[in-house]
């Protein structure tokens, strides 16, 4: 699918903040160097859930353990994808430093975490392919450092649209992917995230977009592929950093802006559009009312 070739070709890996020390095994007898509440959290969260029992098996202390990024005696990054985890525990807010945290396909289910909601530092949060119900915790707001959000592939249900006072909180994100999500409509206040650069709603059910999207102008990443659209936003071409821009797969988008068919020569780089066979381009309607007043 066009979606899922994008976000791997578009999205970065996360940035190591610090030392990762999962590989190398620390002397017998040497303590380990790690906050005391997070090593007690680490060995908490081992010792109740059978696979990472598994993954984290061995004597060493908690910062050595693999996926677990220390720095100064912090952990700033868990990366645990696809293993299997039963749950996420309410006191990981213990990992107050926590900058980086990988959860991606392990079968998680249930609401979202609100827990998340007490991680101050947290830059990138990786959910995707899960299996997640609910909408977006209002504690989320809280996570103003947050860059990077993927919560694809969980059947999250957000019937109002995404959450306005949630996104106005969120004005660091550069990525946000939301696809196989059920979220009606993308409002205004998305133009908060002045920032972004990634948005991913791919098989969303959206109906509608804000006109308002143009004033993020650090888009590169468009999709929104497989939904119910009628409308695409004019403003859209506006954007000079648009690479990919893909609204394929809505049966209902019948007709878009005539703007968009020069809108490979107005982009700074190469541009990647899909529309559907059936879409026409056609002009505004003050433009045609123009053009029939100069005839």
């Amino acid at each position: 699918m066009f979606a899922s070739l994008t976000m791997g070709a578009c999205l970065s890996s996360p940035t190591p903040s610090g030392t990762e020390s999962g590989n190398a095994k620390p002397p017998a007898d040497e303590p380990s160097g790690l906050d005391a509440s997070e090593a007690a959290f680490l060995l908490s969260w081992r010792e109740n859930d059978a696979k990472l029992g598994k993954h984290w098996a061995g004597d060493e202390p908690p910062e050595y353990w693999t996926g677990v990024t220390t720095n100064g005696g912090n952990v700033t990054e868990l990366t645990l994808p696809g293993i299997g985890l039963s749950s996420i525990p309410s006191d990981i807010s213990r990992l107050s430093k926590l900058e980086v945290l990988d959860l991606a396909e392990n079968g998680l289910s249930g609401p979202l975490p609100q827990a998340l909601g007490s991680l101050p530092e947290l830059r990138e949060l990786r959910l995707e392919e899960n299996g997640f119900s609910g909408g977006l915790p209002e504690e989320w707001e809280n996570l103003a450092k947050l860059t990077h959000l993927d919560l694809s592939g969980s059947p999250l249900t957000m019937p109002e649209g995404l959450p306005a006072k949630l996104l106005a909180k969120l004005t660091s994100m550069e990525d946000l992917m939301f696809s196989g999500a059920k979220i009606s409509k993308v409002p205004y206040h998305v133009c908060c995230m002045k920032d972004l650069s990634v948005l991913v709603m791919s098989d969303c059910g959206v109906t509608t977009i804000d006109d308002a999207i143009y004033e993020c102008e650090a888009l590169a990443t468009v999709i929104f592929s497989g939904n119910l659209l009628e409308t695409v936003p004019r403003g859209l071409c506006d954007l000079r950093q648009l690479s990919i821009l893909d609204f394929s797969n809505n049966p209902n988008l019948k007709t878009v802006s005539s703007e968009f068919e020069e809108l490979e020569f107005k982009v700074q780089g190469q541009l990647r559009m899909e529309f559907d066979d059936h879409v026409e381009f056609e002009e505004e309607e003050e433009e045609a009312a123009d053009f029939d007043m100069m005839d």
